[in-house]
């Protein structure tokens, strides 16, 4: 059970819907990437949510939890742009605890699944 909510977390949320090539060794390589890209947002998630102070005074109607999806949006914006000239890399602790998503107990909201067709690689061949 904890294995197919894991392999759903990095099939929809780290974009691995769909295959971008044909090779094997590439698509092993791509799987890779985007394993390695969901690791390091979820240490970079959990980090800053056992390091985040809590706010006193506060009762709120929710407990809210960190947006995976923007966590490893940010964490790839990151690794792609933290060498640039002449400015600072973003702060990506703040980045990521800015995005809270409240956790509703009781959810009576079916998921929608669409089933998708194989794209197919025949434009390719000439």
């Amino acid at each position: 059970m904890v294995y197919r909510i894991i392999f759903r977390d990095l099939k929809y949320l780290a974009d691995q819907c769909a295959v971008h090539t044909k090779k094997r060794e590439s698509i092993q390589q791509e799987i890779w990437a985007r394993m390695i890209l969901y690791n390091i947002s979820f240490i970079m998630a959990h980090h800053v949510v056992n390091h985040k102070p809590k706010v006193k005074g506060k009762d709120r109607k929710y407990s809210y939890a960190i947006n995976k999806k923007m966590a490893i949006h940010h964490c790839r914006y990151f690794i792609q742009h933290r060498k640039r000239k002449g400015g600072h890399p973003p702060d990506l602790e703040t980045l990521i605890s800015q995005e809270l998503l409240p956790i509703r107990p009781i959810r009576k909201c079916k998921r929608h699944v669409k089933s998708q067709t194989l794209v197919c690689f025949n434009y390719r061949f000439s």
